[in-house]
């Protein structure tokens, strides 16, 4: 139960050197979306469906590029996807419209928006 795939126990180096001391906390954040995506691309694969995502703000340090790119590799998954942000707008701006909903949430009270 220490190691193992579930617990995502995975050493990335750069030239000898672990990634995290290299990359900025906005790559370390797009790498660990694009292997999560990858395991569960595997699991769809095998099992012939697709668990959901459960995604908290993701545009909190990626810049709009990455976070377009993560929604998108997202969306090809096929799965039901729950993505908080404090932020309205990319939320918006980045998710198709169909099948779409909008939630406000404020001191454990949730409103419908869209």
């Amino acid at each position: 139960t220490k190691y193992g795939p579930h617990r995502s126990d995975l050493k990335i180096t750069l030239d000898g050197t672990a990634a995290k001391y290299v990359v900025s906390r906005g790559q370390q954040k797009y790498l660990a979306c694009v292997m999560k995506i990858a395991q569960v691309e595997l699991f769809r694969e095998t099992l012939g469906y697709s668990p959901l995502f459960l995604v908290d703000d993701l545009f909190s340090e990626l810049d709009r590029t990455a976070a377009r790119k993560v929604i998108e590799l997202l969306l090809h998954t096929k799965s039901q996807l729950f993505i908080t942000s404090i932020e309205t707008e990319p939320a918006l701006f980045f998710l198709p419209e169909q099948n779409r909903k909008l939630f406000h949430v404020e001191h454990g009270e949730f409103q419908e928006v869209i």
